[in-house]
């Protein structure tokens, strides 16, 4: 299991913020209970930090079958230059679910959202088991064909990131969210499940994170 721990004491400091994207794209990797969708209408953006390198997780929410909490990740933006895509592609995108978590329980967006109550536990001690993250089992980096190297990087002119391989095969994993005694989120991976494998790639781009 990986523990992820969100303090402002941890060695990488994550500056967590949310806020409305406007633009919006197709939802794919829904596992179920299609009566409660993924919210496309509403596409949010949480804003981290690892050291001097800067990302942006864009994603969508649900209360999936008025039970799961459920994330769909479908790109981290890299805001800056190299080295900053030197993080490897899983590591990144299970601090990029961590930071959401944080982002979604500092904004009280989910509850604005969805009309329902986030999966939060309320009490040192206690977890909740019903956080899920939803997103393709094969991701790779790319970078931004618009950014101008000349100009600073911003939201608008980053670098790069990472996305999808391929949107025809997914990947559910789902998440431990408890409380410690000093009343701080701890976010543990748990499990992953996949609706199959990463198609061959002989670039060697493509990187499988659904371990």
């Amino acid at each position: 299991m990986k523990k992820i721990y969100l303090s402002c004491m941890i060695l990488f400091v994550l500056t967590l913020a949310i806020s409305i994207n406007c633009k919006a794209v197709p939802v794919l990797c829904e596992p179920d209970c299609p009566e409660t969708p993924f919210l496309s209408q509403y596409p949010l953006t949480c804003n981290f930090q690892l050291g001097n390198c800067h990302f942006v997780a864009d994603y969508y929410i649900r209360k999936a079958c008025s039970t799961y909490c459920d994330i769909l990740l479908w790109r981290v933006k890299c805001i800056d230059p190299p080295p900053c895509n030197n993080y490897p592609v899983a590591q990144l995108i299970n601090i990029a679910t961590a930071s959401i978590i944080q982002c979604l329980r500092n904004s009280g967006d989910f509850e604005r959202i969805t009309g329902q109550q986030a999966c939060f536990p309320t009490q040192p001690g206690d977890c909740n088991y019903n956080w899920r993250v939803s997103k393709a089992s094969c991701w790779k980096w790319f970078q931004n064909s618009s950014y101008n190297a000349t100009h600073p990087p911003t939201e608008e002119n980053y670098w790069g990131g990472i996305s999808y391989c391929t949107t025809d095969v997914c990947c559910l994993t789902w998440y431990k969210v408890c409380m410690d005694s000093l009343g701080q989120i701890i976010v543990t991976e748990l499990e992953s499940n996949s609706n199959g494998t990463c198609p061959y790639d002989p670039t060697g781009q493509c990187i499988s994170i659904c371990d």
